[in-house]
């Protein structure tokens, strides 16, 4: 029973993983008008090189939250609200990173 929810815990993680990764290949494609070509490479390196502590931090705020002890068939309205808690405390922290990159190195992102 137990390596079923690891099982289970692990493809959650990994579905995080692929989203955090996809929302930010959308928010290029949203930026640049769905164009491709439009996209300058620097700008995609630089996010390439950024995007792995994104998502290293985002999964790491998650774990500390407990965000992956849920059951969906019991969520109630404390577990939404450590969710949403959850949610901020990670973007802002990711959003903090892209502030002080910027300001220690310029041409961070």
């Amino acid at each position: 029973m137990n390596v079923k929810r690891n099982w289970h815990s692990l493809i959650v993680v990994l579905l995080d993983v692929l989203i955090i990764f996809m929302s930010g290949i959308f928010a290029f494609l949203i930026r640049f008008d769905f164009s491709f070509n439009a996209i300058d490479q620097t700008t995609f390196q630089r996010w390439l090189n950024v995007i792995p502590i994104e998502i290293a931090v985002i999964i790491a705020i998650f774990l500390v939250m407990k965000m992956y002890k849920f059951i969906w068939h019991f969520v109630d309205l404390n577990d939404v609200i450590k969710m949403i808690i959850s949610i901020t405390v990670a973007y802002s922290a990711v959003f903090l990173a892209f502030v002080i990159g910027s300001l220690l190195n310029p041409v961070f992102f």
